[in-house]
């Protein structure tokens, strides 16, 4: 392996891109905080919604509380240079266009907050045919108020790259309503990582979407801990023929921790492979609500996707409920969905401990290699992220009764 370099960008690039730390003009981000205030927050008979327990409670949602402070930053550890990295005078409108929301969307309320209030939004163009890219992503808030993390992602065609995005808050007073949109273009391959540092009684609503163009390929990969209240959505959008998208998740709850995920894998194209892979370890009385979707129009012939949910139960308090669909309507395509809910194999934990192991670490090994599955699918490159999620995941099974 390459020797890894690490470098901090100026915060002019951002600056560049979003003339004032914005991507909006004055105008567009009052008319995005009108439109927010009359928006109604999602029904309960809307069917995605219907399960969660509440709504953002309305004096989260003030745009006059931002937080103290804001930090944002690209850090490269290999692969380009600041120069590749440079703003076009396209780039603007390139990426104003990533964050329009659509007219019938139930969820404009947050999605119009979230316009209003984007400040130094983390905008980034892999150049074409570049490989080797290593980078860091990092939005830290500090403090109360309504938080509006964003990462816009733009891989040009042929390049490869590889990017980590951490969201921090230290506060539970500093609800989040994040946005991550991405691109992948033709020929393009690109690891997403992203990871979430907020207290257990946060509040976060977080969405993100990807476009996977001709011979494309993405591996996402994302870890929470979830919070007070937590929904988190993803689409994905094969917009290209042999296109190729792998999706995975761990939610790691503890104490009351609650996380809502919801996924779409819509296959536009023929000869499409799609795979999602969910898993969760629940511990105390943590909550996990998994909704996913598979969508294969008739001109998606060809397609092959694959959607999986898995839900280890290490108390009895715990709940999990996993709702997976298909919608097909070509008929030359293979596609499944599956789900499970468990608790500790009483067989392993019996072997574990006829080979030495106390209980506690019977019961920690089985939940380290439920949640290592995922934990694989971060590139090597990032072995200190894999680390840090088998530590995260190591602390819920050790406050975990077991029984």
């Amino acid at each position: 392996m390459a020797e890894t370099r690490t470098q901090t960008l100026p915060m002019s690039y951002l600056e560049k891109i979003s003339a004032g730390h914005s991507l909006f003009s004055s105008d567009d981000r009052a008319q995005s905080l009108s439109q927010a205030r009359a928006a109604s927050t999602p029904a309960k008979d809307i069917e995605e919604w219907r399960k969660t327990t509440d709504a953002f409670r309305g004096t989260t949602l003030n745009p006059r509380r931002m937080p103290r402070a804001l930090e944002t930053s690209i850090n490269v550890r290999n692969g380009l240079t600041q120069d590749a990295l440079v703003a076009t005078a396209n780039d603007r409108e390139l990426f104003t266009s990533m964050l329009q929301v659509e007219a019938d969307n139930f969820d404009s309320k947050f999605l119009h907050y979230h316009r209003a209030l984007t400040a130094q939004p983390i905008c980034l163009r892999i150049p074409a045919n570049t490989t080797g890219v290593v980078i860091d992503l990092s939005h830290r808030h500090f403090g109360s108020g309504l938080a509006a993390p964003t990462t816009l992602i733009v891989v040009e065609r042929g390049a490869e790259a590889i990017v980590f995005d951490r969201w921090h808050t230290d506060s539970k007073d500093c609800p989040i309503i994040g946005r991550t949109e991405i691109v992948v273009k033709q020929g393009a391959r690109l690891h997403y990582v992203h990871d979430e540092h907020t207290p257990a009684d946060s509040a976060i609503y977080r969405t993100g979407r990807i476009q996977v163009e001709r011979d494309g390929y993405l591996n996402w990969c994302a870890f929470t801990t979830g919070g007070a209240w937590h929904v988190a959505k993803l689409r994905m959008d094969l917009i290209g023929v042999n296109t190729e998208c792998h999706l995975s998740g761990l939610f790691s709850g503890i104490g009351k921790a609650r996380a809502e995920h919801r996924t779409h894998q819509h296959h536009g194209t023929p000869n499409g492979f799609s795979n999602l892979l969910f898993k969760t370890i629940l511990a105390g009385e943590s909550h996990s609500i998994y909704q996913g979707i598979i969508t294969v129009p008739q001109i998606a012939q060809k397609t092959d996707a694959y959607q999986t949910c898995r839900n280890l139960m290490l108390d009895p308090g715990t709940h999990a409920d996993a709702i997976p669909k298909l919608e097909i309507i070509a008929d030359d395509v293979k596609c499944s969905h599956g789900a499970s809910i468990g608790t500790l194999n009483k067989e392993q934990l019996f072997y574990l401990q006829t080979r030495g192991l106390t209980y506690r670490e019977a019961m920690t090994a089985i939940g380290m290699g439920f949640g290592e599955q995922v934990i694989q699918n971060v590139p090597e490159v990032l072995e200190d992220v894999r680390q840090s999620w088998r530590e995260r995941v190591a602390q819920a099974v050790g406050l975990a009764s077991g029984h």
